[in-house]
């Protein structure tokens, strides 16, 4: 009798760990309950299939949502496998706000089918709206539907951007260390495959 409760407890510990195919799926759905949009809501825009996030944009030409905190030198990860789905390629692209403490001033990368292009974005008091600096351009970016491994690191000061492990942009500078990490699409819809997010 010892021996059979025994075995059942054990049958019952085993049977609530979870596969990781389900650890996977509940990243995903953790994922898509943390993210917010300027008015703090989770968008609608999203849906959760299976281990997928994917952002539709095909009722509308742009989306937004942010992770990550406001407040200073947070450190935070975040790893997804990602496909673009570029609505029109000669315009579509998506884009990565580092340290925004809104959607006007920080670092912006802006992801296209055929180019990656970095920005220091600020306001700009003469023209009264913001105001982008080229800082970087590379001569390839992300094809359409084609899968890469997006990973983007903050670290307090230190911020990074990986491309299939690749260092796309990276900076280390304590003037702008706070801010959320923002998602912008135009014209794109994104599929996030498996993604991991820890703050």
């Amino acid at each position: 009798e010892i021996i059979e409760v025994i075995v059942e407890d054990a049958k019952a510990d085993l049977d609530s760990v979870k596969t990781i195919t389900e650890e996977k799926e509940e990243n995903t759905k953790k994922f898509r309950e943390s993210l917010q949009n300027d008015e703090g809501d989770v968008l609608n825009s999203m849906t959760v299939q299976g281990t997928k996030l994917i952002v539709d944009t095909k009722e509308k030409d742009s989306t937004c949502f942010y992770f990550g905190s406001q407040t200073g030198n947070d450190q935070t990860a975040f790893e997804a496998k990602l496909t673009a789905n570029y609505r029109n390629t000669v315009w579509s692209s998506f884009t990565i706000r580092f340290c925004a403490w809104d959607r006007v001033n920080g670092y912006k990368v802006e992801i296209k089918h055929d180019n990656i292009n970095i920005y220091i974005t600020n306001w700009d008091e003469a023209t009264n709206g913001p105001k982008d600096t080229l800082i970087m351009k590379n001569n390839y970016g992300i094809q359409d539907g084609t899968e890469v491994k997006l990973q983007v690191l903050v670290s307090g000061w230190q911020k990074s951007l990986l491309i299939n492990g690749e260092c796309v942009f990276s900076y280390n500078e304590d003037q702008r260390v706070g801010g959320r990490t923002y998602f912008e699409t135009w014209q794109t819809g994104l599929v996030f495959d498996e993604p991991t997010y820890t703050e």
